[in-house]
Parts: C-alpha cells; structure tokens; sequence
C-alpha cells in the first residue's frame, strides 16, 4: 500500500513538468521592449538652398563664428576681354583693382554679427593690349572711392539687411556699379544647416537683377577639404537669362538670351568674412537694339586676396 502511494505522488511531481514540456502551461510574459525614439526630422534648409550630397564621415556643421571687433583688408582684382563681333571685335579691357577693409561689430539679432566694408581704392589699372586707356574709365568714377556696403551675417553666412551707400557717385555710374553690388552681396559663402563632410555638395538657387537684367542664378559647391575652421570649396555658377526688354546706359535694347558659366576655388576662414578667391567666367548673350542685331562674348577672371 505504501509504495502504491509513493508511485502516485511521483507521478503528481512530474505532472508539471509534463505539461510544461507539451506546451500546455501558460507562457511567461516577455521582458518589455525598449522605446525607440523617433528619427529626428530632416534640418529645415532656407529658401533656395538644396543639399545633393552629405559627403563622407566625420561630417560638421560648417557655420561661421567671426569674433566681434576683429578686422581684415583685402584686395580684388578683375580682368576682362570682350568679342563685340560685327560691332568691334575682340577687345581687352584695363584691369579693375579694388583694395578695402572689413569691420565685425555685435549684431541684435540672435547669433550673427554685424559688418561694414569699407572701399579704400578703386580704379582700373592699364594693361598690355587694353582698348582703352584706364585714365579714361577712372575720369568716371568719382564719388566712389569710399563706398561703403553693410550687412548682416548669420552663423550659416547667410546675408540680410545689405546696402551699399555710393550717394556721391553720379546716377550712371551707380547703375554701372550694380553688377559690383552683386558681386559684394555675394563675397561670402552660405553653407547649408545640414552637416557635411568632404565631397559634400550643395546647391543655391537665387533670382538677381544685374543692370536691369533679371536672371536665375545657380551656384554648386563641393566640399574639397576641411581643417580646423578652414573650409576649401569648389563652386560652379550658372547665370541663365531669359528673353526680356532691357535698359542700358539710356538705351533700350531687346534681350533673346543670355547664359554664363563660372569656376571658382574658394577657401573659407569660418573666423573671418572674405577667403582667398579665383574665378574664371564665360558669358554669351544676343540682343538686338537700335535695328541692329549683337552677339557678345566675354570671359573674366577675378582673384580676391584677404590679409
């Protein structure tokens, strides 16, 4: 009798592990799983800014930091041939040369800063082949050996508030001037937010009135090298003009197209406004004014050295 107990409660003992064993017992519950963030959205770009590639590993958030109260010079100069066709030929115009200073100075808006470029000198110098002396150019530019242009930039080198004051300059030669007013406008370069790293590119797409000629220009920059807070680029430019009605030097004149490609090898001090800059450009455009028809060319080079 004993042992036919013993046997029954053997069997009672194992009956668990049975049931276990076939599946039959109810399953533990599992351990919680962890939260998963949600991915953080992409960085929102400014208006007409794309990024195509964010280039390789480490990337950075390539910003400017210009102390406030710092200071540098600079000198610029621009060389210029033209092909007038029918209507003069090949012709090779005096060098431009402009030297300046910049000034950094606190800004109220939220991480930017302030700046003031002050023109010390321009004039155009004679060189070999010149059509023209320079003497006959500088005659015409009075009143704007001290213009002085004015900003505001934010971390990204994005530009707002920009104003140039030529007021002792005569009304045409201001309206000679306004393809410079681009030009100063667009010394410095704008990064995207998003962070990049070396064979980064990005693209800015911007609408320009240059001498009362609109036109859509669009600038791509690739990251070559970055080093400490010292950026090298390569930016190709695209001007595209579409068919309009113009007014040059008093003179109306029928715009049927205009295209400009452009070169350039830029260094970026992210501590300081201007970096070393050369540019090679090629513009093409055809016109008609005065019942006659004109295809021009011109190639530039322009070269910028801060100090």
């Amino acid at each position: 009798m004993f042992a036919k107990h013993r046997r029954r409660l053997s069997r009672l003992a194992i009956l668990p592990l049975t049931i276990a064993a076939c599946g039959h017992a109810p399953p533990a519950a599992p351990p919680p799983r962890p939260a998963i963030a949600a991915p953080a959205p992409p960085p929102q770009e400014a208006p007409g800014v794309t990024v195509l590639d964010a280039g390789v590993e480490p990337r950075t958030r390539l910003t400017y930091a210009i102390p406030v109260g710092s200071a540098q010079s600079f000198e610029m100069t621009v060389d210029m041939r033209m092909d007038m066709g029918s209507m003069g030929g090949v012709m090779t115009l005096p060098r431009l040369a402009m030297t300046g200073d910049v000034a950094i100075a606190a800004s109220p808006a939220p991480a930017s800063v302030a700046y003031t470029l002050t023109t010390r000198r321009l004039e155009f110098i004679d060189r070999p082949g010149a059509a023209m002396p320079a003497s006959a150019i500088n005659a015409k530019l009075g009143g704007v050996q001290h213009m002085v242009a004015t900003g505001t930039l934010a971390p990204t080198g994005k530009v707002s508030n920009f104003a140039i004051d030529a007021h002792e300059a005569s009304a045409d030669v201001v309206q000679s001037l306004s393809g410079l007013r681009q030009s100063y406008d667009q010394m410095v370069t704008q990064f995207p937010v998003a962070p990049l790293g070396v064979g980064g590119r990005w693209q800015i797409v911007a609408d320009i009135d240059q001498n009362g000629m609109k036109a859509k220009q669009t600038a791509t920059f690739e990251v070559v090298s970055i080093t400490g807070t010292s950026v090298v680029l390569h930016n190709h430019v695209v001007l595209d003009a579409p068919s309009q009605t113009i007014v040059a030097n008093g003179v109306q004149a029928e715009l049927r197209s205009m295209k400009a490609t452009g070169d350039a090898a830029v260094t970026v001090d992210r501590t300081r406004l201007l970096g070393p800059t050369t540019l090679t450009m090629h513009l093409v455009e055809e016109l008609e004014a005065m019942g006659q028809s004109l295809t021009m060319a011109m190639d530039m080079d322009m070269a910028m050295s801060p100090k």
